[in-house]
């Protein structure tokens, strides 16, 4: 098992017993905080999508198949978390507070691949900088008492990350398939994936130029990625007629090109009657068509407010407070947009200039997150663009923002003892002269 998960991690951490005691620490921390915001939560869910994934995963551990409540065959929602939760509910893990609690485990995890990623690539103070941002990250800690995807999908994808990059700096063909594995269940999770594997995809070509070092590990990567996402692939067409990884792009591309259409656009937009009629009587496969052919309307007939809307959307995932939110999890609403800028701004600007200041081989690892954020904000500009689907990638920013950190110290180190040098040369200089001059005056 992957040399016992890389000796179960700990070793992994290096010689440093100093920083690895630090990250222990602040793991435990970060677990004691999780589980105190998890336990205050309600014994509800307040959202759609949460009664949907609870339902599905239900359906999944009862043996009735991936299906609506009306017994037929589904593929709206992305089966990744369900069958999270379908195995949680055989385990007699069926109620929202204990599913969060699970969740804390998970969240606590991706820490964990987040810490040894940055210790990896920039050392160990980068590695206990990037635990201590993402412990106390204000967005990972509620997104933890939500029962949806996001904490499930982000564990996925960071963890394919940190295999994909040992794979390829170890030489080590296993990793590159433990990625290939977790990227494909990030896509059976978040389907909007697809674009970040593609992005990995690139990136594994651009570390390896020549085909015959790129060959292996892109094939390697897309074939165990493929044999994680084909069956449920095959299943689609089997059940539904077409071959399909979800069945709600449709309606998300109309969400975010109608008339009614902004950069805080949701599922709360009201559909017309005329619309809503139609796709109520057509099957699952129709209705997504139906919703493609009705955005390619709206944005054919004005294709430069189809650009604006897109640009607008597209930097609106990056925005610095979060984006409306259905009225739920939010006993303190009100405190949301402080605490959204106070920690995600200074993590934004250090990210950028921890990858100005990164070396060169740095630069490249962290062309793959550039590229992720690339492929994503190209998605969602098309799409809709909320802060909840830019989470993930947030670890990430994390990692580079520790890196600049580092790197802004080590030069402010560095210039101060350049400063406290510099007169102790000038000393040496004047006393040199003086005694030069002194030995000149007794000639005289």
């Amino acid at each position: 098992m992957l040399e016992l998960w890389e000796r179960a991690s700990f070793v992994m951490l290096g010689n440093n017993a100093k920083y690895k005691w630090l990250i222990l620490l602040v793991l435990t921390v970060a677990l004691v905080v999780r589980l105190v915001y998890v336990l205050s939560v309600e014994d509800r869910v307040y959202w759609v999508d949460e009664e949907d994934y609870m339902a599905l995963g239900q359906s999944i551990a009862e043996g009735h198949g991936y299906v609506k409540a009306s017994g037929e065959p589904t593929a709206f929602r992305p089966p990744g978390y369900p069958l999270l939760l379908a195995g949680l509910y055989k385990l007699g893990v069926h109620t929202p507070p204990a599913i969060r609690l699970v969740q804390v485990f998970l969240s606590v995890a991706t820490l964990l691949f987040l810490a040894l990623i940055a210790w990896r690539i920039m050392g160990p103070a980068a590695g206990v900088l990037s635990v201590v941002a993402a412990a106390g990250y204000p967005y990972f800690i509620y997104i933890t008492g939500t029962v949806l995807a996001t904490t499930w999908f982000s564990m996925t994808l960071v963890a394919s990350v940190y295999f994909l990059i040992a794979g390829v700096r170890d030489g080590r063909s296993l990793k590159i398939i433990a990625s290939g594995l977790l990227m494909g269940l990030s896509i059976l999770t978040r389907t909007s994936a697809v674009v970040l594997a593609v992005a990995a995809l690139v990136w594994l070509v651009i570390m390896r130029p020549q085909f015959r070092q790129f060959a292996k590990p892109v094939f390697l990567f897309a074939f165990c990625m493929s044999l994680v996402v084909t069956p449920w692939g095959w299943r689609n067409y089997r059940a539904l007629g077409e071959f399909t990884l979800s069945t709600n792009g449709g309606r998300n591309l109309w969400l975010g090109n109608n008339p009614e259409s902004t950069i805080n656009t949701g599922s709360n937009i009201e559909m017309p009657k005329t619309l809503e009629d139609r796709v109520d009587a057509a099957s699952e496969i129709e209705a997504d068509r139906i919703y493609v052919k009705e955005a390619k309307k709206f944005i054919a007939a004005d294709p430069v407010h189809f650009v604006g809307l897109s640009i607008k959307k597209g930097l609106s995932l990056w925005r610095f407070d979060p984006s409306p939110t259905t009225r739920g999890y939010s006993r303190l609403q009100k405190l949301y947009p402080l605490a959204s800028v106070a920690s995600y701004t200074p993590i934004f600007l250090l990210g950028i200039i921890g990858f100005i200041l990164a070396r060169r081989e740095q630069k490249k690892i962290m062309l793959l997150w550039l590229l992720f954020a690339a492929a994503y904000t190209l998605l969602h500009a098309v799409f809709i663009a909320k802060v909840r689907f830019r989470l993930p990638l947030d670890h990430f920013l994390i990692i580079m923002a520790s890196g600049g950190v580092t790197a802004l110290v080590q030069r402010t180190t560095l210039f101060k003892k350049k400063l406290q040098h510099q007169p102790q040369q000038g000393m040496e200089y004047e006393s040199a002269s003086s005694s030069h001059h002194f030995a000149l005056t007794r000639r005289i």
